[in-house]
């Protein structure tokens, strides 16, 4: 079975990164969102893999605070 296949068959909703970025940014941008106004946050795994998805949150917003970490999981503590 293919990647897509898989996909398809088991996270029917998924999407390309960039149709991703782009319905995020269109659904934002419209509520007052702009990379002049906005710190992007990224929380994924630090593995090279989640590059491009970092890369392309900043190619968007600009640079883009980074709480990765091993498996993506976020510890922001208690506010």
């Amino acid at each position: 079975m293919s990647l897509r296949q898989t996909l398809a068959t088991h996270v029917p909703q998924a999407r390309p990164q960039e149709s991703f970025l782009r319905a995020v940014h269109s659904h934002l941008v419209p509520l007052g969102f702009e990379a002049a106004n906005t710190i992007a946050c990224v929380g994924v795994c630090r593995d090279e893999i989640t590059r491009s998805f970092v890369d392309g949150v900043q190619r968007t917003w600009g640079e883009a605070f980074n709480f990765s970490s091993l498996g993506g999981l976020l510890f922001l503590g208690k506010t």
